[in-house]
């Protein structure tokens, strides 16, 4: 308590105390942050480090790779060109240049090449089937071979019948194989393949399988960090190389299946990404993983170079970096220390003196002539001859606030430079008060004016109601209120008439003051004048420069031309009902206008209610004598319904007294219908059994289908021709049918449509007997 107490008593014990304190806090705070800061640049440098070398190691094995495709390619190319001799010349030579490759290359296990049948032997012409032929590493010894393979078709799911589709390079993945046969010489190879192409045709392929073993040699090398180890895995994650050796030749995923589902290490691998993560082995000590793809010239399918580095080796070099940091700041600390100290003997002191002449000078109890602190050329003597300013403008100030808050907004005062914002800011006040006075002025001279339009029109709609009985008196007690409103000497409304004999005009209703001269035209059409202009365009036309010969004011002192004349549209849900004009000495004012414009809007929907009632009563009159002609016809109408029923039911027994004449018809009478193209589209019972056949056998025959051949075909084409014209005509038809001759008299009866066209024919016949 005593050292806070001390602490909050001198100036020379805060300043050691809060400099050295924030001090205090902002060198921790800067070790614990560089020390983070430097621990992660130092992990992220030794990341990056760690990719780099992946990066670096994996464009190494990626040259190797290269260099295998290189010899392939160079081999298919050499056989793209066996057309050029025959082929046994040919393939002494190309097994000796394959024999070369395998010679110099000792890491090659196998130099061969697959030709395809069908081109190396022209008596072969099934499209598959080859012949491989090489040489092969046994023993330390170059021994040659040579197969026929596929000879009962292409293995559809071997890689040779991939390669032979896509026309592709192909690097296999990995595998053991022993060319010996031996268990105990197993040889992890894989095999680098190329298509022999000719024109765009698959010949063959060039293939060499290499000794996969060098890569691991390369992996044991890796010494880039301390306890570190790199690994090699192909497209589908076989081990290449691996710090355990058990794990050489098999799939990632069957050694370690969680660490690979983990982190997705074989869908990354085959993706060609570069990745990275943090792993603990089963000794719990963090890896740090870094994996480069190895993207070969000719297989698209990447593999890929990793290293594990122990994560104890990156953060080392971040914590010597934070132990530095940490010495750096103490020593730092100490020397700020001594710095502080000192200073605060040399400003305490002085600080002191001046704070004591502010306290007093805040209470206006300071003596500014018995100090002589402004003989001082430091910040204390400049601080005193500041305060001697400040209160020079403070009088002044006072002085001026004084006068505006009495009222007199005139009052000078000049501020002390352009940085006086008190001063300034007084002066603002002066501008705000004076503009806020006159826009409360304004503000009570519009409310004024809104209260008296507003009373006006309510004094207008009671005059206008009490006007009902005349719509000339309505009009002209509201034109005379208007005028006395608005400070008008003459005026005028004139009313829309559409029903004019001559066509719609505007007609003068009322007018006060004008002379009779003025009256002479007292309708105007829309667009003529300026009374039709403004009801044409349903807009206020307000003029201050009048011309001479518009009209002119009477009085007992002479004549004279007003100086604003105001015409106004009467519109009421976008219905013009006329015009308001008036004419004035003194220009119209804004809120008078205003007035004279709702005015006009009142007085048309006076009128156009004055209008809708009338045409009411016009319409209900009209409706009443409609009604009672309604009512006559109604009567005449039920006369005629009953004639109507009296017909229907004679209609009624006539059909069927027809509908019986019909029945007995069909039963003694063969009746068939025709279209009108002699389609034969309705037979009845009778005619069936007479011809004998069956109703099904005999629609959609034509007419005469079943006539003899004695009968004329002319007979049957003036016959339709008649009927199409719409006579009525008889025949008689010989008819030979299932080995019977009938002999049938035939009428032809055409029916017509309400336009008077034929569109069926009607055939009633009778069977005649011949006399045997």
């Amino acid at each position: 308590m005593q050292l806070f107490k001390k602490i909050n008593s001198g100036i020379r014990a805060k300043l050691m105390f809060y400099i050295l304190s924030t001090s205090t806090i902002i060198f921790l705070a800067a070790i614990v942050y560089i020390g983070v800061q430097s621990t992660h640049l130092a992990l992220d440098s030794a990341k990056k480090m760690a990719i780099s070398s992946s990066s670096e190691f994996s464009k190494i094995i990626k040259a190797e790779l290269d260099a295998v495709f290189k010899v392939t390619r160079t081999l298919a190319n050499t056989a793209a060109t066996y057309y050029l001799t025959d082929w046994q010349t040919f393939n002494k030579i190309f097994l000796q240049t394959q024999r070369n490759v395998l010679e110099k290359n000792p890491g090659y296990l196998s130099v061969a090449t697959s030709w395809e049948l069908q081109f190396i032997n022209p008596q072969y012409t099934k499209p598959y089937g080859r012949f491989l032929c090489g040489y092969y590493r046994k023993n330390g010894e170059i021994s040659y071979f040579e197969a026929y393979r596929n000879m009962d078709g292409d293995n559809l799911q071997s890689n040779y019948y991939k390669m032979k589709t896509t026309k592709t390079e192909m690097l296999v993945d990995p595998e053991y194989y022993s060319y010996s046969g031996k268990a105990d010489e197993m040889i992890l190879n894989s095999n680098f393949s190329t298509p022999v192409l000719y024109q765009d045709q698959y010949i063959g392929l060039a293939g060499v399988d290499v000794d996969l073993g060098h890569f691991q040699k390369i992996c044991e090398n890796y010494r880039q960090f301390e306890g570190a180890w790199a690994m090699v895995l192909s497209n589908n994650g076989t081990w290449v190389a691996s710090h355990t050796v058990d794990n050489i030749g098999k799939l990632i995923s069957t050694t370690d299946p969680e660490f690979t589902s983990r982190h997705q290490i074989v869908e990354k691998i085959q993706k060609g990404a570069t990745f990275t993560f943090v792993e603990k082995d089963s000794l719990g000590v963090s890896y740090f993983y870094a994996f480069s793809p190895i993207n070969n010239i000719a297989d698209p399918r990447p593999w890929a170079f990793g290293v594990a580095i122990p994560l104890s080796v990156i953060e080392a070099q971040g914590k010597s970096v934070v132990r530095l940091v940490f010495l750096i700041a103490v020593l730092g600390f100490i020397l700020l220390t001594l710095v502080v100290y000192y200073l605060s003997l040399t400003i305490s002191n002085p600080i002191k003196t001046t704070t004591k002449l502010i306290k007093d000078f805040a209470v206006g109890k300071i003596d500014l002539e018995n100090l002589r602190l402004e003989d001082r050329n430091d910040e204390i003597g400049e601080m005193f001859r500041s305060l001697q300013q400040l209160s020079n403008g403070l009088n002044s100030v006072v002085e001026f606030a004084r006068q505006i808050g009495s009222g007199n907004l005139a009052a000078e005062f000049q501020p002390r430079g352009e940085h006086d914002v008190l001063g300034q800011t007084l002066l603002d006040m002066r501008v705000n008060l004076a503009q806020a006075k006159e826009q409360l002025e304004k503000q009570n001279l519009l409310e004024q004016q809104r209260r008296w339009i507003t009373e006006s029109i309510g004094k207008l709609l009671q005059i206008t109601r009490n006007q009902n009985s005349s719509d000339k008196k309505m009009a002209y007690e509201a034109l005379k209120f208007i005028i006395e409103q608005s400070g008008a000497i003459m005026g005028a409304i004139y009313m829309y008439n559409e029903e004019n004999y001559e066509g719609p005009c505007f007609e003068l209703m009322s007018a006060i003051a004008y002379s009779k001269q003025r009256l002479v035209k007292a309708s105007f059409k829309p667009g003529e004048g300026l009374v039709g202009r403004c009801g044409f365009e349903k807009l206020t036309i307000n003029l201050t420069e009048i011309p001479q010969e518009y009209v002119k004011v009477t009085s007992g002192l002479g004549e004279a031309n007003p100086n604003n004349i105001i015409l106004v549209p009467m519109i009421y849900n976008e219905q013009i009902e006329g015009v308001i004009e008036l004419l004035s000495f003194s220009k119209f004012a804004s809120h008078q206008i205003e007035f004279i414009e709702k005015a006009a809007e009142n007085l048309a929907a006076t009128i156009l209610s004055i209008k809708t009632n009338r045409k009411t009563q016009i319409l209900l009159r009209q409706s009443q004598q409609q009604a009672e002609i309604l009512s006559q016809q109604e009567e005449e109408m039920r006369q005629n319904i009953e004639e109507l029923h009296a017909i229907q039911e004679e209609a009624r027994k006539r059909e069927n007294e027809m509908l019986a004449l019909i029945n007995a018809i069909d039963k003694v009478t063969m009746i068939a219908v025709y279209d009108m193209d002699g389609t034969l589209i309705d037979i009845n019972d009778k005619f069936c059994k007479v011809l004998g056949i069956t109703k099904e056998q005999a629609l959609g025959k034509k007419q005469g289908a079943y006539a003899s051949n004695r009968q004329e075909r002319a007979v049957f084409d003036k016959l339709w021709r008649d009927l199409r014209n719409g006579k009525t005509c008889q025949i008689t038809q010989q008819i030979v049918i299932n080995g019977r001759e009938l002999e049938i008299a035939e009428i032809y009866t055409p029916a017509l449509d309400p336009m008077g066209e034929p569109i069926k024919v009607y055939n009633i016949a009778i069977e005649v007997k011949k006399n045997r």
